[in-house]
């Protein structure tokens, strides 16, 4: 969506709803403080504009809303992008949203006024809902510039915890926004040790011998050690039922030949 658009979406808005003042919340909050030619791809291929009537809650007016101007109307098959009705239930934004609100009153809005959420609290709301888009929309936002990772980071923090979202939901988007940018940690190397097995001529090594018998939690699951060292007798007392069938009776071979 681009500015023009959200400027007609919401003059449409006051057309059928007699209202003058309007909130707006999701991806098209951002365009009440970024010009969309300023804002990444990413950042404006939404095609709703969220809204709700600013000064007063009233269902059958945000029907109104829906019915008229929302996805699959007259109007959005027209023009290609649409009003999604919300209210403020559904609008779980960060704590003290509402004095951070961005006035947006273009020429063309014919003096109806939208108030944007501020670009750290639309991201942080939108994390907040764990969607896979909505990450898109943050990364596009931090890699141009545009938003902070330190108020962003603080943002999420502070979403509330009792309108429905998800507290993974709030952790993971408190995690990403606290690695964004740096390096990934190394994938952890797993050395197999070698195990001896007795049981056959020349005690022939085979590595990785856990990928191919062990169960998770097992003995036979055991990383570590150096090539040569044998993990089924270190330390003996690991040594029990949860052994497959293959290392039980190399390990009873051993035993027996007094090297276990």
């Amino acid at each position: 969506m681009k500015r023009a658009e959200l400027a007609h979406v919401l003059r449409a808005a006051s057309d059928i709803t007699r209202e003058l003042e309007f909130l707006v919340v999701g991806s098209a909050a951002i365009l009440g403080t970024y010009d969309d030619r300023r804002l990444p791809e990413a950042a404006t291929r939404s095609r709703e504009g969220d809204i709700t009537p600013y000064r007063i809650q009233d269902r059958e007016i945000i029907d109104r809303i829906e019915i008229y101007l929302g996805e699959g109307s007259r109007f959005g098959t027209t023009y290609g992008y649409f009003a999604d009705a919300v209210d403020l239930v559904t609008s779980k934004s960060p704590a003290g949203w509402e004095q951070r609100l961005v006035r947006f009153s273009p020429p063309d809005a014919n003096g109806v006024v939208g108030y944007c959420l501020e670009p750290h609290d639309c991201v942080a709301a939108k994390l907040g809902a764990g969607r896979d888009k909505d990450y898109e929309f943050a990364e596009a936002l931090l890699r141009a510039g545009l938003i902070k990772q330190d108020t962003l980071l603080a943002r999420v923090r502070s979403l509330p915890r009792d309108t429905g979202l998800l507290l993974g939901d709030i952790r993971r988007a408190e995690r990403w926004v606290e690695m964004y940018g740096k390096p990934a940690p190394p994938k952890p190397t797993t050395v197999y040790a070698q195990v001896s097995f007795t049981a056959r001529p020349g005690a022939v090594a085979r590595r990785a011998h856990a990928r191919a018998h062990g169960e998770p939690g097992t003995l036979c699951g055991r990383v570590g050690g150096r090539a040569g060292t044998y993990a089924l007798t270190d330390p003996p007392r690991e040594i029990g039922a949860s052994l497959c069938e293959t290392c039980r009776r190399s390990f009873e071979a051993r035993r027996a030949a007094g090297v276990a």
